[in-house]
């Protein structure tokens, strides 16, 4: 049962109590693109730290890159070919669907009533982001566990969904006002797992931190998480020329669209890219640690994946694909 437009990061349950994460806000007539993160124990004397209605779950997806994900869903989950993207992609129809989870309403409702220390620390959270940033309640809502309801105390995290593009800007301006950022042993270890995941060294790991996307927040670890704004299925098709390609270029700053999921930038100038390549008007990235980098904006260094978009014929770099994975590094 699709309750509104699926929007990424709203959570779905099939019928075999699957746990889906939906991605993307561009979504084909009766399928949803999602990926399976949790997934039901067989053996229900299990002692799983996460339970749905008393179903022991283990956690499939680990790591959040396209190549780690895709290897995961070949076990868990279908895909088919979408002229949208022009790419693969892992999908359940309306049919398959049991439940669908809104963060925006599991926000407002552990705002309201909190009902144990981690939806109370939860709650005091999102009262910050409202008074701090000024982002209206209706723009907020609860991801991962939390939204789910299967929460481990003292060991589940807190992800903060936040609508709009604008506010994601006024959480990038106002992140250190509403918790810590990482340091430390923190810092350390989260720049080197972005190092490794992502093959780059670690200076441009660090690069890649910004406290918009992780802080400390009463002790809880806590990740904003910025979905792309709704888009009408069909309104671009992307081609894939199959070259990966690199090209310096100037992208202009604070575009708050950088931010989203996936992240969009449109690009002031080609300073250097192959002979063959005419000209970028965009970067889109499918890799979100990069984001903080490209809404800095600036020079840069980008490596990915060369598409056509139709109607229109505009070129752009795609970031994060199977084909190329690719990178956004200041040059």
């Amino acid at each position: 049962m699709i309750r509104r437009e699926p929007i990424d990061h709203d959570m779905i349950i099939d019928r075999e109590l699957k746990i889906h994460i939906v991605f993307g806000s561009t979504h084909p007539p009766g399928r949803v693109f999602t990926y399976v993160k949790y997934v039901p124990i067989e053996d229900r004397r299990s002692l799983a730290i996460w339970r749905l209605m008393g179903v022991p779950l283990k956690r499939v997806v680990e790591r959040y890159s396209v190549l780690h994900i895709e290897r995961v869903l070949r076990s868990y989950q279908s895909s088919s070919w979408d002229v949208v993207y022009g790419a693969e992609m892992p999908n359940i129809g309306y049919l398959d669907i049991w439940k669908h989870l809104l963060p925006e309403e599991r926000g407002y409702e552990i705002y309201i009533r909190p009902r144990d220390p981690l939806e109370s620390v939860a709650s005091e959270l999102i009262d910050y982001v409202k008074r701090i940033a000024g982002i209206s309640l209706r723009d907020i809502g609860v991801g991962g566990s939390l939204l789910g309801s299967f929460y481990s105390m003292g060991r589940s995290d807190i992800d903060i969904i936040i609508y709009g593009c604008a506010n994601a800007s006024k959480i990038y301006d106002k992140a250190e006002e509403i918790g810590k950022p990482l340091s430390g042993k923190d810092l350390e270890r989260w720049v080197d797992n972005i190092a490794k995941l992502h093959g780059v060294p670690l200076e441009v790991g660090k690069a890649m931190y910004s406290p918009y996307r992780r802080i400390i927040f009463r002790g809880v670890e806590t990740t904003f998480i910025f979905p792309e704004d709704i888009r009408r299925y069909g309104e671009e098709l992307a081609i894939n020329t199959g070259k990966c390609v690199e090209a310096r270029i100037e992208v202009p700053p604070q575009q708050c669209s950088s931010l989203q999921y996936p992240g969009r930038a449109y690009v002031d100038r080609i300073l250097d890219a192959p002979s063959d390549v005419r000209g970028v008007d965009e970067v889109i990235l499918f890799e979100g640690t990069y984001s903080p980098i490209l809404y800095r904006g600036g020079v840069l260094r980008i490596g990915g994946l060369l598409q056509i978009i139709m109607p229109g014929g505009k070129y752009r770099i795609a970031v994060g694909t199977r084909e190329c994975r690719g990178y956004v590094i200041p040059a």
